[in-house]
């Protein structure tokens, strides 16, 4: 069967995104502050940093619960940079000199959010850890990711709130916030991945020279930023599960099969061609001037981003600048364009090359996707913190994009379902932004994971499933 029979189906599940898994596919901005949520790791350590802020009694406690409510849509739906203290206040139907009675600033009101859910991480895990040991550990990886996607729903605002603030954190408070890790949680999925290597009534453990470090790593990235969008915890968490430990493809497909596919050639062209591009910019005063523009708005933020920033940066007279570009504008676009036809150039390499089996093709997408995550780094940085933005013209444009990618990639799991070559157990509209996050996970931020190692990892788990039957 080749990819050129696949069809496109008109519906899209736009609940998913984030750290998006590489095709660029953010949720609706149109959509609700729970079409909104996002997908970034939980990073920084057990201690905490607390905010200075009035306030005692239940019901003062019950009216700052409100408006941490509120203050949480209205990030959700505006972005963190998007919203004011006054937005708040009016929202929250307060005087804003009451509102500021309680918190100091807007980044105080963050800072509450992204510690309230830590706070409740390391409870969680304390819960777990004291609890007597799971009889099976297949039963024990699905309650603990069942435990975090929950935890994970119930904290949304937070969630989205690492990965649409601005790259800039307002204070210090804010950016220990956003920086603070959980090494318990870390320890107790280390524990139970490593409970998997003895194997079970079901299973016989893991195959043989699995990475069980980064099976960790995408356990628990998956599960603890869940709440990204609207769904049934449970069933995100057993998906996971399902996806990491069982695989899609039902039948064995040995490596030099997978690789010697014309999909698999067609896709590593597309990435020399990424790297070509990349190259002849350091000879181009436009291209320069693009690429010191993708960089700072990656690391600064687009609106803490000036002209004269990126005229710096690129070593051109601002006067050089204008006779080149209009406005800042016109600079995000270019690399938002440039960005989603390097996406959809390469989503066609993998899944409409002649003569490839859904297999050959699926294999082809994680070459993609592996490299797409470390090539357009900055770029989907970008994306990110720019959805709020849904205003932008250019940000439509880009969404308009990745609705069409999403649809083929729905599409193309969905008619090999049918023909008995993925698994089942995952429809289609909920298997298609789980794969797309799963392959684009910073894997290389995991012990410096190489290229041919994550992509040696996702053929086990992803492809053939990381257990073998016992």
């Amino acid at each position: 069967m080749t990819m050129c029979s696949f069809r496109v189906r008109p519906s899209c599940d736009l609940r998913h995104n984030a750290d998006d898994g590489g095709l660029g596919l953010h949720t609706n901005p149109n959509g609700s502050a729970r079409d909104r949520g996002r997908y970034s790791p939980a990073v920084g350590t057990d201690s905490e940093v607390r905010p200075t802020r009035a306030g005692a009694g239940s019901e003062a406690g019950e009216r700052l619960t409100e408006i941490l409510d509120i203050a949480a849509d209205l990030f959700s739906t505006r972005g963190y940079s998007g919203t004011t203290m006054n937005d708040v206040a009016d929202a929250a139907g307060v005087l804003p000199g009451s509102l500021y009675h309680h918190f100091d600033s807007k980044a105080t009101i963050a800072v509450e959010l992204l510690e309230k859910f830590n706070r409740d991480v390391r409870d969680l895990v304390s819960q777990i850890h004291h609890a007597p040991p799971p009889a099976d550990p297949v039963a024990g990886i699905t309650h603990l990711a069942r435990a975090m996607a929950r935890l994970s729903f119930q904290h949304r605002a937070a969630i989205r709130l690492r990965a649409y603030a601005a790259p800039t954190a307002d204070s210090a408070q804010m950016d220990a916030a956003l920086r603070s890790r959980i090494p318990s949680l870390t320890a107790l999925w280390t524990e139970r991945v490593k409970d998997l290597t003895s194997g079970s009534q079901s299973s016989g453990g893991l195959r043989e020279g699995l990475d069980a470090g980064l099976l960790r790593f995408a356990m628990q990235y998956l599960t603890l930023n869940a709440g990204r969008g609207d769904g049934d915890h449970e069933r995100y968490a057993d998906d996971v599960v399902r996806v990491l430990l069982s695989g899609v493809v039902t039948s064995e497909y040995d490596d030099a099969d997978l690789t010697s596919s014309p999909a698999h050639s067609a896709v590593r062209a597309v990435v020399r061609k990424w790297n070509e591009d990349r190259r002849k910019r350091l000879t181009d005063s436009r291209a320069g001037i693009i690429d010191a523009a993708r960089q700072h708005f990656s690391l600064h933020g687009y609106a803490a981003t000036t002209i004269r920033d990126v005229s710096s940066a690129a070593g051109v007279p601002m006067g050089s600048f204008y006779r080149r570009f209009d406005s800042k504008a016109d600079l995000l676009r270019e690399i938002l364009k440039g960005y989603s036809t390097g996406l959809s150039q390469g989503l066609d390499a993998a899944l409409n090359t002649p003569d490839t089996t859904p297999a050959q093709a699926f294999d082809a997408l994680i070459v993609l996707l592996v490299d797409a995550s470390r090539t357009w780094h900055h770029e989907n940085r970008i994306a990110r913190f720019e959805w709020s933005a849904r205003g932008d013209t250019t940000v439509q444009e880009f969404y308009g994009d990745t609705v069409a990618r999403q649809k083929r990639l729905e599409s193309f799991l969905g008619e090999g379902q049918r023909a008995g070559v993925f698994a089942t157990a995952t429809p289609a509209r909920r298997l298609a932004p789980l794969i797309r996050t799963v392959l684009w996970l910073p894997y290389h931020d995991q012990a410096r994971s190489s290229r041919a190692h994550t992509q040696r990892f996702l053929r086990q788990t992803v492809i053939r499933g990381a257990l073998v039957d016992g």
